[in-house]
């Protein structure tokens, strides 16, 4: 449309794969693991309620000088 009105277009890289190439790039030269090595930054899969409570107790277990937990039983 734009080369319609008389506009020269230069077309670049797709933005997508810019993007993952990004990712790809950092999570290659810089991995962040938590205390079990498990890379962050990316999700491959959702963790259950019983998985969470234990991400957060290790998290407590690494950083208590900066973190409280606070457990408390609900009813659905």
């Amino acid at each position: 449309m734009l080369r319609g009105y008389g506009f020269t277009v230069k077309t670049g890289e797709n933005m997508l794969e810019h993007a993952e190439r990004a990712k790809r790039e950092i999570i290659e030269s810089h991995p962040l693991q938590d205390s079990e090595g498990v890379v962050s930054g990316h999700i491959t899969r959702y963790l259950d309620a019983k998985e969470i409570i234990d991400k957060f107790l290790i998290l407590h277990k690494d950083y208590p000088e900066i973190t409280h937990i606070i457990l408390q039983s609900f009813q659905i």
